[in-house]
């Protein structure tokens, strides 16, 4: 299945809308978080909005490498989200730390993700939120982090003693916000996550992700994710709505993606 508009595009008034925020992880992880969706939610037509990106920030603009991406709060996606139409809306807000070695600080990462939850709220949607990967982040030794962090974020100053803190705080502040917002909390398992401790081992993706969605509230819950599934996903061919290349702009119409069931794919 390609990833242009080859496909019929659904009747949004019978479709499933599914939100989904997130940075390297959900980017990595996109064909099997699609595809354990789809077994969820399916079958078809689901309109699928997407803010991810490697390094990818809630709250301010991020740049890695030549690629720079607008912040979570500030892209595309809203609007998308708000189009009436949607019968049934799950949502998932997850990486949520990439902001803490950006120097924002937990009260306004917070601030960010709140501002989203309240968002996906007044949409009426069922709504999970990963914690920061502390109980993984704590096996880290010093020096491995020195070594990530220079290669992950460079030019970033943030001791590890001081990571630590900001970890428990904001996972602190979100277990609060979430109980508050009646929204679900997954606290990610150590052993999902490989030797710089933030990212999902290959082999641990299918797990981490069927674990985390199996709380939206769905009859049943996913039953594996089929290898035709995967393969019809056009995840490398799409691009976001906005991001900027080298300092140039780049505009691409959504949807992207069109499955052969009407399920369309927007990137922000």
């Amino acid at each position: 299945m390609g990833g242009g508009l080859d496909g019929p595009l659904p009747n949004l008034m019978e479709s499933t809308r599914v939100v989904l925020l997130g940075a390297s992880n959900l980017t990595l992880g996109l064909p099997t978080v699609l595809s354990v969706t789809h077994a969820m939610l399916g079958p078809g037509p689901m309109d699928i909005l997407v803010a991810a990106g490697h390094g990818r920030s809630y709250g301010q603009w991020s740049r890695v490498l030549a690629r720079g991406l607008p912040g979570i709060l500030g892209c595309g996606l809203w609007p998308a989200a708000r189009r009436p139409g949607g019968v049934r809306i799950y949502a998932l807000l997850t990486d949520i730390g990439n902001d803490l070695a950006y120097g924002a600080s937990p009260a306004d990462l917070a601030g960010w993700v709140s501002a989203c939850v309240e968002r996906l709220g007044e949409a009426g949607a069922d709504t999970v939120l990963t914690l920061l990967p502390a109980r993984s982040l704590a096996r880290l030794p010093p020096w491995q982090y020195h070594l990530f962090k220079a290669v992950l974020f460079p030019g970033r100053r943030l001791p590890f003693r001081v990571l630590h803190a900001r970890v428990a705080e904001i996972n602190q502040r979100l277990t609060t916000l979430a109980a508050r917002a009646k929204v679900k909390v997954v606290d990610p398992e150590a052993r999902w996550y490989g030797p710089d401790s933030i990212h999902l081992r290959r082999r641990e993706r299918a797990a981490a992700w069927q674990a985390i969605l199996s709380r939206w509230e769905v009859a049943g819950g996913p039953t594996g994710i089929p290898d035709a599934a995967r393969r019809r996903l056009p995840c490398r061919r799409m691009a976001p709505e906005w991001r900027t290349v080298l300092g140039v702009t780049l505009r691409r119409p959504q949807p992207s993606g069109v499955l052969g069931d009407g399920t369309t794919i927007s990137l922000y």
